[in-house]
């Protein structure tokens, strides 16, 4: 029985590992690492499994969550919501098992399970399909639609996981191991399977709070797309008046220095002329540093543009960069939020100054902006807000920006002195 009992352990290491690889989108692959790594996990389960239930379980679901970390880059609070997920559910479909075996049988635990090595096998084998199919049941929930939520609800939803599992253990210790108490086994029966229909619901639950706040950002990146739209509208406006404008000037200026040389005064023709010539270096603003990259560049010329019409000193350094794999979608985002978050502040501010850097370093594609602001910084749950009224309270562009460097295996940071906010965002060339 007791080799019965160690194939059965490595049933459910390998179904829990399974489960949050699969989940953190790294499945296998680092196949060596992943065998080493179950290996141990299963050493460490076999010698918790010795301890009471509580703590083998409680054990068995950190073996595994610092398993899955060492070997995936999955960010930790959602792997620790993956491990703690996986384990409950197994013990949740154990118990249920063995208490519905022993309510069908009317017999204790030792005569239901140790009675023969037949009905040993048999329990172990059902057992095994049973923690399956929940485990199964949870990554369905899980795989609905992508997850995305904050840092705080992930860590949450693995403490409610992790109490789950503590009541599951402390129920092991009511299991009947005579025949004595033979009647309490339906009502363990029956709480724990409404334990692991509430802990099904309640990860279904958290996928929804997962999948709405997907659906915030998305709507926030559509209003930010609305916005940017609106000025570069208003932008191509004002520069179709002043076009409309300097040609006015130009045909007007063109037609007097054709009398001018008709009558012989050709100085104050090359005057008209030279003027001809500044209007029509003013037709389109021109950068004085370009970084060679089209997409930044074109950003740059129209956060410029932006800022002139609000009347902002926009300054620039913009060093030329090599070519990168980093999505255009990813620079895009990261360097436009990153300037309307300026923008918007520094419009806020008395002295409203705008600068902002891009250069490579230690093949980081590195990005500084740095804004006055008014001195007040509106923080919701860790994350930085606006004080704008018509716009999103909530700092989802600054949750954007961190999440795409993090993917691009960069980081984003910011710092405050005084009155001058200064954000910098990096992301692996």
């Amino acid at each position: 029985m007791l080799i019965c009992d160690l194939i059965f352990l490595a049933a459910e290491c390998i179904i829990g590992f399974v489960f949050v690889m699969l989940l953190s989108g790294s499945a296998f692959s680092g196949k060596t690492s992943a065998a080493v790594g179950s290996c141990i996990y299963f050493v460490v389960c076999f010698g918790a499994s010795l301890l009471p239930y509580v703590l083998f379980r409680l054990i068995s679901m950190l073996a595994l969550f610092l398993l899955c970390m060492s070997i995936s880059d999955e960010h930790r609070h959602k792997l620790l919501a993956y491990s703690s997920t996986a384990v409950y559910c197994i013990s949740a479909a154990e118990i249920i098992v063995k208490n519905l075996m022993m309510t069908l049988m009317s017999e204790d635990y030792k005569i239901v399970f140790y009675g023969s090595l037949l009905n040993h096998i048999i329990i172990l084998i059902i057992v095994s399909l049973a923690e399956t199919g929940t485990v199964y049941a949870a990554y369905r929930i899980f795989t609905r639609e992508k997850l995305d939520t904050l840092r705080e609800m992930w860590m949450h939803y693995s403490f409610i996981m992790s109490a789950f599992t503590l009541i599951a253990g402390i129920l092991v210790s009511f299991y009947p191991l005579d025949g004595s108490n033979t009647e309490r086994t339906p009502i363990i029966l029956a709480v724990s399977v409404l334990f692991l229909i509430i802990s099904l619901v309640v990860t279904d639950f958290f996928v929804q709070i997962c999948i709405a706040h997907r659906r915030e950002k998305q709507m926030y990146i559509l209003r930010s797309d609305h916005m940017n739209m609106k000025e570069q509208l208003a932008v191509q406006f004002r520069t179709s008046k002043r076009l409309q404008k300097i040609r006015h000037d130009i045909k007007n200026h063109l037609t007097g220095a054709a009398a001018l040389i008709e009558n012989g005064e050709y100085d104050k023709a090359a005057e008209l002329l030279n003027e001809i010539n500044d209007s029509a270096d003013r037709l389109q603003p021109v950068l004085n540093q370009t970084s060679g990259n089209s997409l930044i560049d074109s950003i740059i010329a129209y956060k410029s543009a932006v800022c002139e019409s609000k009347n902002i000193s926009f300054e620039y350094t913009l060093e030329q960069l090599p070519d990168t794999r980093i999505d255009l979608a990813d620079i895009s985002s990261v360097l436009a939020n990153l300037l309307d978050n300026a923008v918007e502040a520094a419009e806020l501010s008395e002295r409203r100054i705008v600068n902002v850097k891009i250069f490579a370093y230690k093949d980081y594609l590195t990005i500084i902006v740095k804004n006055t602001f008014s001195g007040i910084i509106k923080q919701q749950q860790g994350r930085l807000g606006t004080l704008k009224r018509d716009s999103d309270p909530h700092g989802l562009g600054t949750e954007i920006i961190s999440e795409i460097c993090e993917r691009n295996n960069g980081i984003y940071k910011y710092r405050m002195l005084g009155k001058m906010f200064t954000a910098s965002a990096m992301m692996k060339i």
